[in-house]
C-alpha cells in the first residue's frame, strides 16, 4: 500500500463531514435535555476550542472516559478535530486505571466525565474542569514530557482490545473503517433518518460506538442516551420518544424480565443482542412477554459487526445469522477438529482496523490478505449463517465487557499479603488468593474499587492454603471453587 493511500484511510475528515451533516436530535434521558442539530454543531465547536486553549496538540493522544449521551460524541469529534487521538475508556474505570492506561499506550492527556478534578491529584500533572453546557468534564494531564509510543496520528480513534492472544492491545479504527461497519448495518437492518436509536450501552464500547454512534451519524437517525442501564429509563425511551432500534446485552434482557409485564412497554421494530452468548431462556421469555424475537449480532473490535440474524435466526442457540452486506466470512477447518464443518472464523471486510497499535508502528500482520482471524470456533449452516461454537480463549465476558485475567491478578497481587493468585470465570470474575500471613477480604475490595472499573472487580474472592496445580506448576482451573 502507498504511502498515499495510508495517509488517505487513516483521515478523520470522512467523520468529521458525517457530523457536519447531523440532522438528527440527541436525547438524554438523565438530563432531560434534547440537544437539536444547530445546537450539536455550536458544542462540539466550542469543546475544540476549549481543547485548543488546554494544550491539545495535532498527534497527542487522549484517554476519552466520557459517560454516554451527547458529551461522549461532542468529546470525540472535539478531540479528533484537534488532531488528536482519542483512547476509548469506561467512563466509570477509576483514576487510577485511565492514569495507568495513559501511561501504557502513550496518552498524554485524559478527558473525564465522571470525576472531579481532585480525584486526579498526586496521579498527574494536573487536573483541569472544562467548562461544557452538557456535562461536567474534566481535563488531566499525565505527564508533559510522555512520548508517544508508535507513529504519530491525527483524529484516529484507538480502541483497546484482548486481541485473539488476550494481550491488552490497541486496535486502529480510523473514521472510513467506522463509517464503512456503520453502512453494513445501514444497508443490512435498513435504517434511515426516521429511526430512533437506544444507546444503553456504553458508547465508548465497540457495539455502541458502531450502532449508537457511527450508524446515527451517517443515516440522520436520532439518538436516545443512557449513562447506565436503567429499565425505568428504557420504558421512558420508548413510551417519550419512540426507540426503533434497541441494541442490547443479554444482561439488560435478563434485568427487563425482572419488571412487570405490563410495565416492559417495548415495542422496537429491532431489538439485538451482542456481547456475549444469547441464553435460550432469556431470548424465548422475552418473546413471549413481547411478541419480539430478539435478533442475534455479532461482530470484534477488530473487524467491526460482522453479522445480524433474522427472527428465526434468534431461536437457534449459536446462530448469529449470515454475514452483514459487504463482509465475507471464511471458516478454516482444524486438521484436528472431529466436527464436520467446524473450524476457525476467519472474516474480511472495509470495516476492518487498519491494525495494532505497535511502537515500531501499525502491526497489520494478523491480516493476511485482508483476512482476520477472530479467534472463535464456528460452522455455517446451509444458508451461509454463522454458527458460533465457542471461543479458545481465557477473556472473562461481563455483560459484553472482556476482562483480561491478567490485568486484575496484577492489581491483586499489589495488595500486602498476597503471595499467589489466580483470576478465571465465565460472565463473572473470580478470584483465588494465596495469602501470606493475614488479610482482609475487605482490604482487597476496596484497593479493586480504587484501581479497577466495576465490571473488572472479584464478585466472588477465595482465600486458599495454595493453588492446586499440576508438575509442570500450571494451576488446574477444574479445581478450583
Amino acid at each position: 500500500m502507498s504511502t498515499c493511500s495510508i495517509e488517505a484511510r487513516l483521515s478523520p475528515l470522512p467523520l468529521l463531514a458525517a457530523a457536519e451533516s447531523y440532522r438528527g436530535s440527541m436525547i438524554d434521558l438523565e438530563q432531560g435535555r434534547i440537544i437539536r442539530p444547530d445546537s450539536f454543531r455550536r458544542g462540539w465547536s466550542a469543546l475544540t476550542l476549549s481543547l485548543a486553549d488546554f494544550g491539545l496538540v495535532e498527534g497527542q493522544r487522549v484517554v476519552l472516559a466520557v459517560s454516554n449521551g451527547p458529551s461522549f460524541i461532542a468529546s470525540l469529534l472535539a478531540v479528533i478535530k484537534r488532531g488528536g487521538s482519542p483512547i476509548l475508556a469506561h467512563a466509570k474505570s477509576p483514576p487510577a486505571e485511565l492514569v495507568r492506561t495513559a501511561r501504557h499506550f502513550g496518552a498524554r492527556h485524559i478527558l473525564s466525565s465522571e470525576w472531579k478534578c481532585k480525584e486526579f491529584r498526586g496521579a498527574t500533572d494536573g487536573a483541569y474542569k472544562l467548562d461544557f453546557a452538557w456535562s461536567d468534564l474534566v481535563w488531566a494531564n499525565v505527564f508533559d514530557d510522555l512520548e508517544n509510543s508508535g507513529p504519530p496520528l491525527v483524529g484516529v480513534p484507538l480502541h483497546p482490545t484482548s486481541g485473539t492472544t488476550g494481550r491488552p492491545k490497541i486496535a486502529v479504527r480510523p473514521a472510513e473503517v467506522a463509517l464503512a461497519e456503520a453502512t453494513h448495518y445501514i444497508d443490512t437492518i435498513g435504517i434511515d433518518s426516521q429511526d430512533v436509536v437506544l444507546a444503553a450501552t456504553p458508547q465508548s464500547h465497540a457495539y455502541a460506538y458502531g450502532m449508537g454512534v457511527m450508524v446515527p451519524l451517517l443515516s440522520g437517525a436520532s439518538i436516545v442516551t443512557m449513562r447506565m442501564f436503567n429499565p425505568l429509563l428504557v420504558r421512558r425511551a420508548f413510551t417519550d420518544h419512540r426507540v426503533t432500534i434497541f441494541p442490547a446485552v443479554p444482561a439488560m434482557l435478563d434485568m427487563l424480565l425482572l419488571e412487570p409485564a405490563a410495565e416492559l412497554g417495548i415495542t422496537a421494530r429491532a431489538l439485538f443482542s451482542a456481547g456475549a452468548p444469547l441464553p435460550q431462556r432469556t431470548a424465548s421469555e422475552f418473546r413471549e412477554r413481547t411478541g419480539l424475537t430478539v435478533r442475534p449480532l455479532y461482530g470484534t473490535t477488530e473487524t467491526g459487526g460482522i453479522s445480524v440474524g433474522s427472527e428465526e435466526h434468534g431461536r437457534v442457540a449459536g446462530c448469529v445469522g449470515p454475514a452483514m452486506e459487504g463482509v465475507e466470512v471464511f471458516v478454516q477447518p482444524h486438521d484436528e477438529d472431529q466436527v464436520a464443518g467446524l473450524g476457525r472464523l476467519l472474516v474480511r471486510s472495509p470495516s476492518m482496523m487498519a491494525g495494532y497499535l505497535e511502537s515500531s508502528g501499525i502491526d497489520a500482520s494478523p491480516l493476511v490478505d485482508g483476512w482476520f482471524e477472530t479467534g472463535d470456533l464456528a460452522s455455517l449452516d446451509p444458508q451461509a449463517a454463522i454458527c458460533l461454537c465457542g471461543r479458545q480463549t481465557d477473556l472473562i465476558n461481563v455483560c459484553g465487557m472482556k476482562v483480561i485475567p491478567s490485568e486484575v491478578e496484577t492489581v491483586l497481587a499489589a495488595v500486602p499479603g498476597v503471595a499467589e493468585v489466580k483470576v478465571y470465570g465465565r460472565d463473572t470474575v473470580k478470584a483465588v488468593i494465596v495469602p501470606e500471613g493475614e488479610i482482609d477480604q475487605a482490604t482487597v475490595h476496596r484497593h479493586c474499587e480504587q484501581q479497577l472499573v466495576y465490571y473488572k472487580r472479584p464478585t466472588q474472592l477465595t482465600l486458599m492454603a495454595g493453588l492446586p496445580k499440576t508438575p509442570s506448576g500450571k494451576v488446574i482451573r477444574d479445581q478450583l471453587p
